[in-house]
């Protein structure tokens, strides 16, 4: 299959450089052969070269599970399954360390253990480590996985990039998804089945964007792929096999020979047994069809779909399941709009020109594009009572990006900023970005096209800082605490 061949370049070796699942000289065999032990059978999974299975034949009662050593002394442990025929699956492995990995099962006559096999992962070249620049006591980001996009050149027709989760203790890649050449991606999400991601592919040499989805197990048993009509920025998967995404609305303009676009979100069964279907438009339902461009950006000329000149009115960058219903972030206009999940019926605006929602003291979130209460930002993180953000500052004095926190009360309909922490160089970064929230409250932010990750405490205090290297291009981050597979 196509997408397997764009995992060839890298991949696990035992501990002679021989692929998994071919004999070593340096162990005998990958399958062990010592009177009295296991013989496990190491291999890569047939989908994500990352990701690999452990498998033996174990007496009948058994409990098995597998031991991984890491490079630094530390163990990982397997969660246990019973049976004769244990197949276990390690994910989230440092790759460019030596590790060694021991197959055990407790057996009713005592305990059985296989040699020890050396192994290592080999990401592509290319693809970049973090390196933690700063860690104190209480940060979050300083164990566990971070999910991400990562582009080498964002916008060149010749950029490699990938779907990476990196170990967050080590800072090597742990997880990869290699795009094709020329493709990028924006925003990966956790898929509505447990233990599953989604992402978007776009190719940047299509003038109109191509779209397409892509829903792999962690476990790499299966990767799915799905059309996006007209897809761009962002998709999710509000229910197993049921995606939501964001797509152009191309339509003539007032003017003679001019098009615009506001957008619109679809939703279409993942496997394509169904016809799109538009959830809702925003061209006629947030704008009534006019416009009044709010900042010079909408009026920028753009090629698309073999149109020119085609002008953004919305530029829908953000699609954040809360609750049943979806909240959109239009960047153009710094808006927010909730619409119902079932109906598509606009709910509220929160920000912009029209705005239903006022600061606590009733003055106006926004007086123009260069008063407003977040400036062109990007974001995939909401809840009822808040959101979080990367504030780009296209328009802010000074023009600096930022990390913020917003608290709502959809009731009295306010947004109060609780923090904002600008990048402590004071610079400023014009495309992505991304916040999300920590489980323990904290903030982890992307700086984007700086390559640089940062944890922030509610009181602006930064608790934890990294960087790429090579310094690449950051998209949208997830911080997982826990990957399948692994016992507590």
């Amino acid at each position: 299959m196509w997408w397997q061949l764009l995992q060839a370049c890298g991949g696990p070796t035992i501990a002679d450089g021989t692929p998994i699942g071919t004999p070593s000289a340096d162990t005998g065999s990958s399958t062990g052969s010592t009177p009295g032990q296991l013989s496990p059978v190491v291999s890569a999974s047939e989908n994500v070269e990352a990701v690999l299975h452990v498998s033996w034949e174990a007496p009948e009662g058994s409990r098995s599970r597998v031991e991984v050593t890491l490079a630094d002394g530390g163990e990982r442990v397997t969660a246990s399954v019973d049976g004769p025929h244990p197949d276990l699956v390690l994910i989230g492995l440092p790759a460019n360390e030596p590790l060694s990995i021991r197959a055990v099962s407790d057996t009713p006559d005592g305990q059985l253990r296989s040699a020890p096999i050396a192994v290592q992962l080999t990401p592509p070249a290319d693809l970049p480590r973090l390196v933690v620049d700063r860690s104190e006591p209480g940060a979050e980001a300083s164990a566990g996985w971070l999910l991400a996009t990562i582009t080498t050149d964002f916008g060149a027709q010749d950029n490699r990039s990938w779907i990476v989760i990196w170990d967050l203790e080590s800072g090597q890649p742990a997880w990869w998804w290699a795009l094709a050449p020329g493709h990028v991606s924006v925003t990966p999400s956790l898929g509505a089945t447990p233990g599953t991601i989604v992402w978007d592919d776009y190719d940047l040499g299509v003038p109109a964007l191509t779209a397409t989805a892509f829903r792999a197990a962690l476990d790499g048993s299966r990767v799915e792929v799905s059309p996006l009509p007209l897809g761009h920025h962002a998709v999710a998967e509000a229910a197993p096999g049921q995606l939501t995404w964001c797509a152009r609305d191309t339509v003539p303009g007032a003017l003679p020979n001019t098009w615009i676009t506001a957008d619109r979100v679809y939703t279409a069964p993942a496997d394509a047994t169904g016809a799109p279907t538009e959830l809702v438009g925003l061209r006629d339902a947030v704008y009534g069809g006019t416009y009044t461009p709010a900042c010079e950006h909408p009026a920028l000329p753009l090629p698309y779909d073999g149109h020119f000149p085609v002008f953004e009115w919305s530029h829908l960058n953000s699609l954040v399941r809360v609750g049943s219903d979806w909240w959109l972030f239009l960047r153009w206009t710094d808006t927010m709009v909730r619409v119902d999940g079932a109906t598509g019926e606009v709910l509220w605006r929160m920000g912009g020109p029209d705005s239903d929602f006022t600061a606590p003291d009733g003055s106006p979130l926004w007086d123009g594009a260069e008063h407003s209460f977040v400036s062109h930002p990007h974001l995939s993180d909401a809840w009822e009572t808040g959101f979080v953000a990367f504030d780009n500052g296209d328009h802010a004095t000074p023009k600096v990006s930022s990390l913020v926190v917003f608290d709502v009360d959809q009731a009295a309909r306010t947004v109060r900023q609780r923090l904002r922490f600008p990048d402590p160089q004071g610079r400023y970064v014009g495309i992505l970005g991304d916040a999300r929230r920590l489980p323990g409250g904290h903030v982890l932010g992307s700086w984007s096209v700086l390559g640089e990750l940062d944890e922030i405490t509610l009181d602006g205090e930064e608790v934890w800082r990294a960087h790429t290297v090579p310094a690449k291009a950051v998209g949208r981050v997830i911080h997982l605490p826990e990957l399948p597979g692994w016992a507590p």
